[in-house]
């Protein structure tokens, strides 16, 4: 697997990670980051976190599931305090249940 950026658009880049085959993508704008899907435990979040820093020092602000499957969602909780602070928005596609939510409601991104 090529867990190297490559950028698929201008500041859009995207990564594939073992062990799951995860692709990882994230979008560098003038406001922050956002990184859609964190992979599947906090050691591989933190990756993720560790992997963005070497495109951009700019704040990581939003995560995006694009479902709920644990090796797309279990790294969120890398990007939230107190892992990261200020913590990142986690946003959820209309694909990911209830269950990924937290006590409080999140956002639904509507296809």
């Amino acid at each position: 697997m090529d867990s190297a950026w490559h950028e698929a658009a201008d500041r859009v880049f995207r990564a594939r990670f073992e062990p799951f085959d995860v692709t990882v993508t994230v979008v560098v704008g003038q406001a922050g980051v956002a990184v859609v899907d964190t992979r599947g435990s906090l050691a591989e979040g933190r990756e993720v976190k560790e992997a963005v820093r070497e495109l951009t020092a700019a704040p990581i602000r939003w995560v995006v599931n694009t479902h709920a499957h644990f090796d797309h969602v279990w790294g969120n909780a890398e990007f939230v305090a107190p892992r990261l602070t200020p913590p990142a928005r986690i946003w959820d596609t209309s694909r990911c249940p209830a269950t990924t939510s937290s006590t409080s409601p999140r956002p639904r991104l509507k296809p």
